[in-house]
């Protein structure tokens, strides 16, 4: 396997990145804190040209979370209703004085990308979500659970909600099955190979040191097995690579976030271009 990767978004902290191709243009879509000295992480939004190897434009706020009574939003996830013809953004959201079991998902609604609605609560028990359009035409949205699961203690069990063909009917809730506990999965159907494709952190550990990005592919969206294993990995004098977003068409495409910072801040966002 051969990879290469390049600067996209440099700034305080910021990481979460999710792509949508807007016309020719790829937009990302990220959380964390874009300004200097900011202490709430907010929802960002920069366009990229000649990507991967140049830099994305400067970004903008998209979402501030202190207009709507939030600490934090973060965790990005943008999709299209075919069916309500409207954008949906679901996000990790946090009232003030939360604990990580306390970060949930909240939906905004918009039919510009630039403008959304006031951000509300629809999933109660997962974090750090990652929206796709199955083949039946519903919205599954995927993430980790917010609390240890009591089978194994961990936090990093990956939960799939089926929201129904308007994105906002929460309905089955099923366990995803993978090789290796993931946290962070972005979770992509692709119709012309009739798969779904996941990026996510392996060991599951936003701690761990030695973590890469590992992709994994799946025919139901609920067993996935392991396609490629580190496409990208710590570069020397970085302790961490995290919150993987996968390319809206091409799978060997993947903007993550690095870090030097143990603490998983100083987070800067990057592109890999990966080949098996």
């Amino acid at each position: 396997m051969s990879s290469q990767n390049y600067e996209a978004i440099s700034s305080t902290n910021v990481f979460s990145p999710a792509t949508v191709m807007v016309g020719s243009t790829l937009v990302v879509y990220f959380g964390g804190w874009y300004e200097p000295y900011s202490l709430h992480d907010h929802i960002y939004r920069a366009e990229c040209h000649n990507y991967p190897i140049q830099k994305c434009d400067p970004a903008a706020i998209l979402i501030d979370p202190l207009l709507y009574g939030l600490d934090h939003l973060n965790d990005p996830t943008v999709i299209y209703c075919a069916e309500t013809k409207e954008w949906l953004i679901y996000m990790t959201g946090i009232k003030p004085n939360g604990q990580t079991s306390d970060n949930q998902i909240w939906i905004a609604i918009s039919t510009d990308l630039i403008h959304w609605s006031q951000p509300t609560l629809i999933i109660l028990d997962i974090w750090q979500p990652s929206a796709t359009v199955a083949p039946d035409g519903n919205i599954m949205v995927y993430g980790n659970l917010n609390y240890p699961d009591p089978n194994n203690n961990q936090q990093f069990t990956i939960i799939r909600y089926n929201m129904g063909t308007n994105g906002r009917s929460v309905g089955a809730r099923t366990i995803i099955n993978a090789p290796v506990a993931y946290f962070n999965p972005d979770v992509k159907y692709r119709p012309e190979k009739q798969q779904y494709v996941m990026a996510g952190e392996n060991g599951g550990n936003r701690q761990e040191v030695n973590s890469g990005i590992d992709v994994l592919i799946s025919t139901d969206g609920i067993t996935f097995l392991l396609a490629a294993q580190n496409i990208v990995k710590p570069r020397p004098g970085q302790y961490h690579v995290r919150t993987p977003g996968l390319h809206p068409t091409d799978d060997f495409i993947v903007y993550y976030a690095e870090t030097i910072d143990p603490n998983s801040m100083k987070n800067q966002i990057r592109v890999v271009q990966w080949s098996p």
